[in-house]
């Protein structure tokens, strides 16, 4: 008889270490950026962005981050994303966004700096 030796490993999970926005102010006719970093390196990046009234607003994401773990979003037009002013929240995640981190951004709608 050849005895069974089962060995269980728990998965590894990246986790999100920081998230924020590339620049403190945008206008209407720029590109919004999310960058930050994660723990592992080389994991796809997603993030998921809610409009004022808390509906789904669009999906923004890269295929992985770099091999230290550092990303950039890419750039996606600020008038294609925001439609209602308010407070927009915002959450990057790897595998499970109830492990991702949320920032918060105010859209007034105006395009003036």
């Amino acid at each position: 008889m050849i005895p069974l030796l089962i060995i269980m490993v728990n998965p590894a999970y990246a986790i999100m270490t920081s998230f924020t926005l590339e620049k403190d102010i945008y206008t209407d006719e720029e590109s919004i950026v999310f960058v930050g970093t994660e723990s592992e390196g080389h994991k796809m990046i997603s993030v998921a962005l809610y409009n004022p009234n808390g509906k789904f607003v669009n999906m923004l994401g890269d295929p992985s981050s770099d091999l230290d773990g550092s990303f950039a979003t890419t750039p996606k037009r600020v008038d294609n994303l925001f439609t209602t002013t308010g407070r927009y929240n915002a959450t990057g995640f790897i595998d499970k966004i109830s492990e991702g981190i949320t920032i918060f951004l105010n859209y007034d709608g105006n395009s003036d700096e």
